[in-house]
């Protein structure tokens, strides 16, 4: 499929993509925009993985796809014949089980979108873009506890860290991305939110009032996090032997120079903070 051929995809079908670096906060930002938006979503989409629908969902994209969202058991037959992502879209809303409705737009969470983001802006132009970001240093020590090699924790957030800057700083203002800094997104989920969902032109609901859609909260806390949330509050670096961890620190200033300044960004419209990310590349 040529770069012409694709065409933007209705805000009311796909109403984002998030991504970010694996292991750095994507299914949080994507649970907690689920219950403060209209919008609705499974585990991972991974539909614009491949250059068109009649190409498939890659594994193992594929696998918790199906997994997650449950759709209709010849969902995968009917998908690869869709004339285009939208199409796509519209087909995995109509037969998702997981869904609560039929109407509202879907929230496509998938990390590895991170690495190949010209690829996917092409393939849905004009879709906002929410990039998650962790520091890169919880990032590859969280890789290497899961039992990852170090070299492959590094390799991946280099290419990711690549691809972004790259896409950023080549589109500037004519790309709707917007950049949330995880360490801001837990300290303070309501605060964070709030611009993000004005700028997605989204019905915002704070947290505390997610209650009118069944889901209980947590007491206490600056701002509450909802029941079932899987949040990871604690300094992984602090379980990372003094050894260790400087070799990780070592390694990843080697590959990764733009790592430091990465994990001091602050939430906000990429397009605002275009300049930094140009002197990064």
């Amino acid at each position: 499929m040529s770069v012409a051929s694709h065409s933007p995809i209705d805000r009311s079908v796909l109403g984002c993509i998030v991504t970010g670096y694996a292991k750095g906060g994507t299914t949080l930002l994507k649970d907690l925009l689920v219950q403060t938006t209209d919008m609705q979503s499974g585990f991972e989409g991974g539909m614009l993985l491949e250059p068109s629908p009649a190409r498939g969902i890659p594994e193992p994209h594929c696998r918790n796809l199906i997994d997650a969202w449950r759709p209709a058991a010849d969902f995968l037959d009917r998908y690869r014949g869709c004339a285009t992502f939208e199409d796509g879209y519209r087909l995995l809303r109509d037969s998702a089980a997981v869904l609560p409705d039929r109407t509202s737009p879907l929230l496509d969470k998938t990390p590895e979108y991170l690495v190949c983001l010209a690829d996917v802006v092409r393939r849905a132009p004009g879709t906002p873009l929410v990039a998650v970001l962790r520091d890169p240093l919880h990032v590859v020590v969280s890789w290497v506890q899961l039992g990852n090699p170090l070299s492959d924790a590094i390799a991946w957030v280099h290419a990711a860290t690549e691809s972004l800057v790259s896409v950023v700083s080549s589109h500037g203002r004519r790309l709707p991305c917007y950049i949330v800094s995880l360490a801001e997104l837990v300290a303070e989920p309501d605060a964070t939110l709030a611009p993000l969902q004005v700028w997605l032109g989204r019905w915002p609901r704070r947290m505390d009032r997610a209650r009118d859609c069944g889901m209980p909260y947590t007491a206490g806390g600056r701002d509450r996090m909802p029941r079932g949330i899987e949040i990871d509050r604690h300094d992984v670096t602090s379980r990372c032997d003094p050894a260790t961890l400087e070799r990780i620190r070592r390694e990843l200033r080697r590959a990764v120079p733009a790592a430091s300044w990465i994990a001091s960004l602050r939430s906000g419209p990429a397009a605002d903070i275009a300049g930094p990310f140009v002197r990064a590349a």
